[in-house]
């Protein structure tokens, strides 16, 4: 009886245009992510490396949570995009300033891979749940600058 009812709800939902994406009740980004961009070379071969610090609005649930989202950087993003299975770089979250902020560090995951960006180019960030944007897409300046956690986590309030 109850496998009935819910037909006609997601039949509705899906009429009135909702999307999935906006249904995930995962953490959010609070706001902008701090984002720095360097070049590294390896083997011959330059490629562009993202860092980004960012705070969400809550804590994962669990470790087994955190490790199905990344965060994601390129030009041009929106919320509910579907991402190619072949993507460039990405690490999982690392915790940087007090626990309670919800503030974490990674790499970001690219589109794809890059030899090289325009400092001060204007972007998109967004978290990725099995490679679904998800949540608020912001908007980023990409910088050259050192990184440092402990400067981040103070600009972000954690």
């Amino acid at each position: 009886m109850t496998r009935l009812l819910l037909l006609p709800v997601a039949a509705a939902a899906l009429a009135l245009g909702a999307s999935p994406a906006l249904a995930d009740d995962g953490p959010r980004l609070v706001r902008a992510p701090k984002v720095d961009v360097r070049t590294v070379t390896a083997g011959g071969d330059s490629f562009v490396s993202i860092g980004a610090s960012f705070r969400l609005d809550r804590e994962f649930s669990s470790d087994a949570e955190r490790f199905q989202y990344a965060i994601v950087v390129a030009p041009h993003l929106r919320a509910g995009q579907k991402l190619p299975d072949e993507l460039f770089g990405g690490t999982t979250f690392g915790r940087i300033g007090a626990r309670g902020g919800h503030c974490f560090r990674a790499e970001a995951v690219q589109l794809r891979k890059r030899a090289k960006v325009r400092r001060g180019a204007r972007w998109q960030a967004a978290l990725v749940h099995r490679s679904t944007v998800v949540g608020p897409v912001r908007t980023v300046t990409l910088r050259r600058v050192a990184d440092d956690p402990a400067r981040d986590a103070r600009a972000l309030g954690c």
